[in-house]
Parts: structure tokens; sequence; C-alpha cells
């Protein structure tokens, strides 16, 4: 799969919750669905230390991203703050 190149949306969110919060978000969260190279975007470009965009299991893990560890905390729907139907 070809690699797209993007504005860096990470980081300008980062910063300005950064400016706003007075410190960086340690973590990312998107509501929907990962794209392809969205955790190494994550890790690479916004510097966060772990991401919630998983629901493959419970507890945390960590992965390798571009050589280097990163922390999964996945995101349980049953745990979470979503209405169920």
């Amino acid at each position: 799969m070809e690699r797209r190149h993007h504005s860096k949306p990470h980081p300008a969110r980062s910063r300005e919750q950064w400016r706003t919060l007075g410190e960086p978000p340690y973590g990312w969260y998107r509501r929907y669905g990962p794209s392809a190279n969205a955790r190494r975007r994550v890790v690479e470009e916004g510097g966060f230390l772990y991401d919630s965009d998983a629901y493959s299991d419970e507890l945390p893990y960590d992965v390798l991203v571009g050589g280097r560890p990163h922390l999964v905390v996945p995101c349980g729907l049953s745990t979470n703050d979503v209405k169920q139907a």
C-alpha cells in the first residue's frame, strides 16, 4: 500500500491541547477506526506515549512501531462511555 503524505494533523491538535491545558496530551484516541498508518503517525509525528485505537483485547499491550516500543491501551466498549443500543 502506498503511503499518502498528509499535513500533520496529530501534532497540530496536540499543540493546541498543550497550549490550552499547559501540558501535552500523553495518549491518542481516534473515535473511528484507525487508518493503515495511524499508529505509525501517532508515534513518529505525535510523540504520544500510548494510543487507544484498538478493540482487540481487554488488557494493555506493547507493540513495536518503527523499531520503538509503544503501549496500546485498548478501548473497551463495555467500560467506556458508549451508549448501548
